[in-house]
């Protein structure tokens, strides 16, 4: 198969140049707006989304669950260990008989 001659047109059209954002995304532009790719821009509500003792409810509750998972880890690194030192006693005892 030839390649086609300068200023010819071949039979698959490559698709128009579309914007690029800074780093190499989807497309920018009215093009990704229309499309749903793009982020445009909009208001910031008048009001907070959240009071001030909502917001002081939230920490509160994430420190509670902070602590909590603390502890799981905690209580499973421990369980791990002591169920190890058994499993190793019991192989090296039972490889000693």
């Amino acid at each position: 198969m030839a390649a086609p001659e300068h200023g010819s047109t071949s039979s698959h059209s490559q698709p128009a140049e579309q914007p690029v954002d800074t780093v190499g995304g989807p497309p920018a532009g009215p093009q990704a707006a229309a499309s749903g790719l793009g982020h445009m821009p909009h208001e910031l509500p008048a009001s907070p989304l959240f009071e001030d003792d909502e917001l002081a409810r939230f920490q509160s509750d994430d420190h509670q669950a902070g602590r909590a998972i603390g502890k799981m880890l905690a209580s499973f690194f421990f369980y791990t260990v002591v169920v190890m030192s058994i499993v190793v006693w019991w192989t090296i005892s039972t490889l000693s008989d």
